[in-house]
């Protein structure tokens, strides 16, 4: 039975190999959104000011999701 979770071990398994599927994906997009909101934090033109407002919860909300998501949504599969 192709594609069926008969057990903890193959749940276990799962998760892992999804896991280890979207971590690049998930690594890119926090790189590419960091790095072009780190050139507003730099910046000092004209509306500076409130784009850096926008920018730094952004950039903090982006560096703590992937970790979340990765580790706190999965744990509690691998609870017994």
């Amino acid at each position: 039975m192709a594609g069926r979770l008969i057990n903890q071990k193959d749940l276990r398994a799962a998760i892992l190999d999804g896991a280890v599927m979207r971590i690049r994906p998930k690594a890119m997009t926090v790189c590419v959104v960091v790095l072009g909101l780190t050139a507003i934090m730099m910046s000092d033109g004209t509306g500076s000011v409130v784009m850096q407002r926008i920018a730094a919860p952004v950039i903090g909300g982006m560096l703590t999701a992937p970790l979340l998501s990765l580790n706190c949504n999965s744990d509690p599969c691998f609870t017994d």
